[in-house]
């Protein structure tokens, strides 16, 4: 008598990204943490006869930035970026600028998502004071991270 023992065993090994990708998904988002998929809405709070305040994105950090091209949803209030003009695990600086600052103040700026992924959440920084000396300047004001789909975002 003969008897033959055959195990089946399936490939189930998946590849880093689509690893990083389930993680993303099922892990509990931080305070800081948005799961978006489509793109990144940035709206400012302020009150708009002490100054304008426009956005600016760029792609890295520090000295060698690449400008991302935001949409203009309302000038100095509602901008807009496809998740698709944003590389995987970059690195990304979004950017205030003022224009004549007429009276100190200090602005909101809310982060959302264009789409809901797993009961997606805002991300909001309020009460960032800006003076008089800021007219004509630009400031740093958000680093952003990019998963695949889960951005984290760091005030700067």
């Amino acid at each position: 008598m003969i008897s033959v023992m055959s195990s089946c065993k399936k490939n189930t090994s998946l590849t880093a990204r689509q690893e990083q990708e389930q993680n993303e998904i099922k892990q509990p988002l931080l305070s800081n943490e948005i799961l978006e998929q489509e793109g990144l809405r940035f709206r400012l709070n302020y009150v708009p006869a002490n100054t304008t305040i426009s956005l600016k994105l760029y792609e890295g950090t520090g000295e060698n930035l690449v400008e991302i091209p935001l949409a203009v949803e309302q000038a100095n209030v509602n901008y807009g970026v496809s998740a698709y003009e944003l590389k995987e695990n970059s690195s990304f600086t979004l950017v205030a600028g003022f224009g004549n600052v007429i009276a100190n103040g200090t602005y909101d700026l809310t982060v959302i998502g264009f789409t809901d992924i797993n009961n997606n959440k805002n991300f909001t920084i309020t009460g960032v004071p800006y003076t008089t000396a800021n007219k004509q300047t630009s400031k740093s004001i958000l680093r952003i991270g990019k998963g695949i789909h889960k951005f984290t975002f760091n005030q700067l």
